[in-house]
């Protein structure tokens, strides 16, 4: 390094002077061009650097951090005024030239926009689904939960013109399910079929892993079924009459088994426990498809089952129906009463499918997710085969089902409390 010329860098300003005409060739550019290198230098050269970075890259760039927020306009303006082509640029096209950038920018982000009023949708969310969509059952397979997710899986990928592939998690009475899909990315490629008791987590899971409150958002309803409660062939209750006064006799010694604690099938038997002063002991199973096959052995003796998935049994004889939880007698098996005809109390135990979403998941995608469900279970095609099969089709807004859920709390934590069921 020429240290002679390093002294006249930091001497005088004449020094300086003298050694910018060494370096420009004689040519000592302006004061006040030198002056704005000076105090615009280092952001010309950093911001110059993001808009070039962000064209290469067609996309917005990043937004600024908030220490850059005071004179970033001004920064920018001055980094694009002195870029080496400028001086050019300004000769040619005045001062209109400068304006362009500006101009640019704008368009760009006034084009998600004008896409949003094109097609209803941004550009980013109609192209959703971009991989397979997995909905996950939080029960085994061979219960009605995971029957209904399979009928209605092939029309809504076609209304969603994406696949759909049915995930099996069970345990924990839906819990597991729930857990696992709230730690998904919220991108609307994992679901999880939900029912009544998404709000009840928390009342019976000591360290559940996510806010039952919080953690996802509403696509829509899919469908409803009645409870059933049924023996086995062995059952040695003749009648509904029957079953309560041996749980008077011996409280306690009446077992029943359902697909998992909060279910509406759990939660409907002790309802019916509670109304007619009974102390009951639940079994909980890890879905309906377990309840039934141990029903059906005999190694339990008394269930409350979704009507779908035991209806074959009862026809055939190989399971007793006692009493429909229901406000109203089932289409599927007409000829068994409800809780109220025989006297036991107003016994709800229908069984509310949901679909939802991890919470974060972009508006557009949930509004396509609920537009694909609808034309899946609302559409008459959809209604009629879905009561072929025991259930009774909803469909609906986002809206509606999260209005709904905030009212399951109240109705059901005292039958929770009245069973002394705790967090465990």
């Amino acid at each position: 390094m020429d240290r002679g010329r390093r002294a006249c860098r930091l001497d005088a300003p004449e020094g300086r002077t003298a050694a910018q005409a060494q370096r420009h060739g004689g040519d000592v550019p302006s004061r006040r061009h030198r002056s704005h290198q000076d105090r615009r230098g280092a952001d010309r050269r950093l911001v110059a650097g993001r808009l070039v970075l962000a064209r290469r890259l067609g996309r917005r760039r990043p937004e600024h951090e908030p220490e850059e927020h005071a004179g970033l306009q001004e920064r920018q303006w001055q980094a694009h005024r002195h870029r080496t082509d400028d001086r050019h640029r300004r000769r040619c096209c005045g001062s209109a030239g400068l304006d362009r950038p500006m101009n640019t920018r704008r368009s760009v982000l006034l084009l998600p926009l004008a896409a949003v009023a094109a097609g209803g949708l941004p550009a980013w969310a109609q192209a959703f689904p971009s991989q397979p969509v997995h909905v996950v059952v939080p029960f085994p397979p061979g219960g009605g939960t995971d029957a209904l997710v399979r009928a209605i899986q092939e029309p809504m990928q076609k209304a969603l013109g994406g696949t759909i592939v049915v995930d099996n998690k069970g345990g924990g009475g839906g819990s597991i399910a729930h857990e696992f899909v709230a730690k998904q990315p919220a991108d609307g490629h994992w679901l999880v079929v939900s029912a009544n008791n998404l709000p009840l987590y928390p009342y019976i899971v000591a360290k559940l892993g996510f806010d039952s409150k919080t953690a996802f958002l509403p696509v829509g309803f899919i469908a409803k079924q009645e409870s059933v409660l049924v023996g086995s062939a062995d059952a040695p209750w003749a009648d509904l009459k029957a079953i309560i006064a041996a749980a008077k006799a011996a409280p306690g010694s009446v077992q029943y088994g359902t697909a998992g604690l909060t279910t509406p099938m759990h939660l409907s038997t002790e309802q019916f426990a509670m109304l007619n002063g009974l102390k009951l002991t639940h079994v909980p199973f890890r879905g309906t498809g377990p309840l039934v096959t141990d029903l059906l052995g005999g190694h339990i003796k008394l269930g409350m089952s979704s009507i779908t998935s035991v209806a074959p049994q009862i026809a055939a004889g190989k399971l007793k129906a006692y009493a429909m939880a229901s406000l109203e007698r089932s289409s599927v098996a007409p000829t068994v009463p409800t809780f109220k005809e025989l006297g036991a109390g107003d016994v709800d135990g229908t069984i509310v499918y949901t679909l939802l979403a991890p919470a974060g998941t972009p508006a557009p995608v949930v509004a396509k997710l609920n537009q694909a469900l609808n034309a899946a279970v609302a559409t008459p095609e959809g209604k009629e085969d879905l009561k072929k099969r025991g259930f009774v089709a909803m469909g609906g807004t986002p809206q509606e089902l999260g209005d709904w859920l905030k009212v399951q709390e109240p109705i059901w934590v005292p039958v929770l409390q009245a069973a002394g069921i705790k967090p465990e």
